[in-house]
């Protein structure tokens, strides 16, 4: 067991400096980036994050899906929003807390194991670590994951050196429940933990394991009980894990992110697929832990049959864990250096390729002074091996460099402690490992052209397709053989109504990525539907399923250019086939009822408007539609006038300006006898601007009506 530090020793003055020293670098690197692109839109997981929030903040607590990613950052964004309001800018002021936080909870950790001077190296260390700074000014759960893994070390050297007593099994299990429900590979740590708990506990190891077993099931405890309410079943947090292993294990896998389908690799359509492509190869409904087992035995299978290819493979994984480099998921540090001096300055030697030889020399040479030590390195060796098996992702990586840091400034004080053969030792140890940890690697392409490629992807959603347009342009600039870049600006020249240019673009892309070619008729068959063209539409569409029958834009677009050649037979086909891959996949429901409608067959439109509620609540559509039709259908037996009530308001709660739905709402109101409401309802519609002449002339006559006590009938 190691020695406990003095009491005299000036922690207060070490935990203080450090924080504050981590928290001013961090908020100097966000001055920096004031009015930089990268910040001015959110990416990816950080968007899907933010997305989330807004919508937990509007009360949306409990959800009605399962958790693709672990829950607790997305819920802490939620709760902050709900505070102070969805900015993006003051979630990164507090991610320059935690990120000062982290550096002294790993010198206080250190000071335990180590000594004064090593905790002063670990801290200023982990303080200008560049990739810790880096990840301050994205929506991620990296910030967040370093806090974590830094305060359960502090609390794990604490009970370790005696400093904490046997309900410090109660800390160490509350941080390690979080940190579960932040990055679910946590759960390694769990027998490890458990072990050391009861290794340091003395006399008090019973009460310590008991403490700590209790705090891991509070910490959990929130995430098991909303799962059991909302979809039956105690799983504990995300159910991506087995696509996860699959991602990073599959037969085509080099390591590193890649989504399931080509062009899709955006959180909401990845939770979509996974559940789509698992649901479809078994042919019946799937659970979230069902689908998550589909994918982990997907791995298995790809693994037992070419086991030799799967050790190439963790080999290579194992050499991108240790790289230098940062193996981006959307964005990559790279391009932030490009905006703050403070962090390519930093870069040039705070990072991954220099702690990594460090830390070796400390486990070497500082691991045989203290016992204590090897429980913290086995905890981060852990997590190293989650990532391994898993996939590598910066994000990933972050998650063990806590417990590496205190090793890294041991051995850099090894380096000029030793002296003879062990110095010599210790110093071709670190080169060695320099060399290795900073050899070139492939890590996916040229980063700057990648991220510049997911800007122009965001700005698209955004609709600033000039801004898209420059970004797509730089990416190909940047690295003009990749086809994925070409594919996204071919997307963006057609959003802009460049046809012709598009092609171009397209046919650029399928040189280098034929596998982009699914995706690419999809998309050509979108661009004819906005032509007003669905003849082309349905050419390029239906070759998109017949490419990848997985293709749920392009089987839902289909549908879309069937009805508009008035091809309703063939309409209808392509929208069930797409049901039968998604049943809930609310658009093509609500397009199938307004299909139906259109035909005459109002029952069977109903029913579809019903099941596209019943798939997502809030979906104004159908809401509008089922209580329009329930209002004013000729048919009694169709109409429920006190349900379309109650569907018109909801309506109006999701959108209160929405005019179509206080269209309904009026209706709704005369077809139970309310006509006042009816009338009031109307005239405050007629108070609005109305463009469309037309349809100002159809509420007129509808609110004659309502004052002649009448209610509408629509006789289409």
């Amino acid at each position: 067991m190691s020695r406990a530090p003095n009491p005299r020793t000036p922690w207060r003055r070490l935990f203080g400096v450090l924080v504050t020293l981590a928290v001013a670098v961090r908020v100097l690197f966000l001055v920096e980036l004031r009015g930089a692109s990268l910040v001015g839109v959110l990416l990816g997981d950080a968007a899907y994050f933010h997305a989330w929030a807004v919508e937990l903040a509007a009360g949306r607590w409990l959800g009605s899906e399962p958790f693709f990613q672990a829950p607790l950052y997305p819920y802490g964004l939620g709760a902050l929003y709900s505070l102070v309001g969805a900015e993006p800018w003051v979630v990164r002021c507090l991610q320059a807390v935690a990120g000062g936080l982290a550096a002294g909870w790993v010198a206080l950790g250190t000071l335990r194991l180590f000594g004064r001077r090593e905790a002063w190296a670990a801290g200023l260390i982990l303080a200008l670590y560049a990739p810790s700074i880096w990840f301050v000014a994205l929506l991620q759960k990296g910030s967040l994951t370093l806090a974590l893994a830094s305060l359960l070390f502090w609390l794990c050297a604490r009970y370790a050196t005696g400093g904490a007593g046997a309900r410090g099994g109660l800390a160490i299990g509350l941080v390690t429940g979080l940190f579960v429900l932040t990055r679910q590979n946590a759960l390694l740590l769990l027998p490890a933990l458990a072990a050391g708990v009861w290794s340091y506990g003395g006399e008090g190891r019973r009460r310590g394991l008991l403490w700590f077993a209790g705090g891991v099931l509070c910490a959990l405890a929130p995430a098991l009980v909303r799962n059991g309410m909302v979809l039956g079943e105690l799983t504990i947090s995300s159910a991506n894990g087995g696509v996860n292993f699959y991602q990073g294990n599959h037969a085509g896998a080099d390591g590193l992110y890649q989504p399931l389908l080509p062009g899709r690799g955006h959180p909401d359509f990845e939770s979509a697929d996974a559940r789509d492509l698992a649901m479809w190869a078994l042919g019946r409904e799937l659970t979230s832990s069902e689908v998550s087992r589909y994918w982990y035995a997907r791995a298995w299978s790809d693994i037992r049959e070419d086991p030799a290819r799967w050790l190439a493979l963790l080999a290579r994984k194992v050499r991108l864990s240790l790289h230098g480099k940062e193996a981006m998921d959307v964005e990559a540090m790279e391009a932030y250096e490009r905006e703050s001096r403070w962090l390519w300055g930093l870069g040039r030697v705070f990072h991954f390729g220099l702690v990594l030889p460090l830390a070796l020399v400390g486990i070497v040479f500082g691991c045989r002074r203290g016992q204590a030590r090897l429980w913290g390195l086995a905890l981060g060796g852990l997590l190293w091996l989650g990532a391994v098996l898993f996939l590598v992702t910066a994000r990933f990586r972050l998650a063990y460099v806590p417990f590496l840091v205190p090793f890294a400034a041991s051995g850099l004080l090894e380096l000029f402690r030793l002296r003879g053969l062990s110095r010599w030792a210790a110093c071709i140890l670190a080169g060695g490992a320099l060399l290795f940890s900073n050899l070139p690697i492939d890590v996916g392409g040229n980063p700057l052209a990648t991220t510049q490629t997911n800007l122009a992807l965001a700005y698209l959603v955004e609709g600033d397709l000039e801004a898209a347009h420059r970004a797509s342009l730089e990416a190909v600039r940047l690295d003009p053989n990749e086809g994925g870049h070409h594919f996204v600006l071919g997307r963006v020249e057609g959003s802009r109504g460049d046809a012709e240019r598009a092609q171009a673009s397209f046919a650029q892309a399928l040189i280098t990525r034929p596998d982009l070619e699914a995706s690419i008729e999809s998309w050509r068959g979108a661009f004819g539907l906005r032509r007003g063209d669905p003849t082309s539409a349905v050419e390029h569409l239906a070759r998109a399923v017949e490419l990848d029958p997985y293709r749920i834009d392009a089987r839902h677009g289909l549908g879309l250019a069937y009805r508009q050649l008035g091809r309703y037979e063939q309409a209808e086909r392509a929208y069930l086939d797409l049901l039968e891959l998604r049943p809930a996949h609310v658009e093509t429901l609500h397009n199938l009822g307004y299909l139906y409608e259109g035909t005459g067959q109002s029952a069977r439109a109903l029913e579809s408007y019903r099941r596209a509620i019943e798939a997502d609540p809030d979906f104004l559509p159908s809401l509008g539609r089922r209580a329009w039709m329930l209002s004013t259908l000729p048919d009694p037996s169709l109409r429920d006038g006190q349900q379309a009530v109650a569907l018109a308001r909801h309506a109006l709660e999701v959108q209160p300006d929405s005019i179509s739905g206080r269209d309904a709402l009026a209706a709704a109101y005369a077809e139970v006898g309310r006509m006042e409401d009816a009338v009031s309802t109307l005239e405050e519609l007629l108070d609005r601007p109305l463009s469309d002449e037309t349809y100002r002339t159809s509420v007129e006559q509808r609110l004659e009506s309502y004052r002649r006590g009448e209610p509408w009938r629509d006789r289409r």
